[in-house]
């Protein structure tokens, strides 16, 4: 039910998985030149591969093995010899919380994208769409936001003619810089 490709040793799989991304790769500890955790370690410096579900496979048997497999970063660790339906279930099971987690991370820009929305609109109703027009002064507003790339901040200022020609300028600012 899946589509496999094999990798001879773990420079192979490196090399492939550059290629093409898999969506999940199974490998041995145990391999000739670089070995499954050597891979494993390539793969989680690489950003583009920090993510990728990883289920090592093992003739290493017992807690230290498993937990050393863990610990450098796999998601799954199976002892041989295990059986084909366990294997696919584990395949399974570790391909549904990938699936899950992207969902969730996705998600989360998404609430963050509005919630810089609504930061964005909050900024914008607090400055004035205009400067009143007074006799005897020139008013000007510039603002600059905190952060370039949200082009928000917590500063705002307004102007407003008094009937008796004084001019009342507010200035706030709320961040505290």
């Amino acid at each position: 039910e899946y589509a496999v490709r094999t990798a001879v040793d773990g420079a192979d799989a490196l090399a492939q998985v550059a290629e093409r991304q898999p969506d999940l790769l199974l490998t041995d500890v145990s391999m000739p030149g670089m070995d499954g955790l050597e891979l494993l370690a390539r793969l989680r410096e690489d950003r583009r591969t920090q993510r990728l579900p990883v289920i090592i496979l093992s003739a290493r048997a017992g807690e230290k093995a498993t937990v050393e497999g863990l610990d450098a970063g796999a998601d799954d660790y199976l002892i041989k010899p295990f059986s084909g339906p366990e294997l696919l279930a584990r395949v399974r099971a570790n391909l549904e919380v990938t699936r899950l987690r992207d969902a969730l991370a996705t998600g989360e820009r998404e609430r963050s994208r509005a919630m810089e929305d609504v930061a964005l609109a909050l900024q914008r109703s607090l400055l004035p769409r205009e400067l009143p027009e007074v006799l005897g002064a020139e008013l000007c507003g510039r603002y600059v936001p905190a952060s370039e790339s949200l082009e928000i901040g917590g500063d705002f200022y307004d102007a407003a003619a008094l009937g008796d020609g004084r001019v009342v300028v507010t200035i706030g600012d709320v961040a505290g810089h």
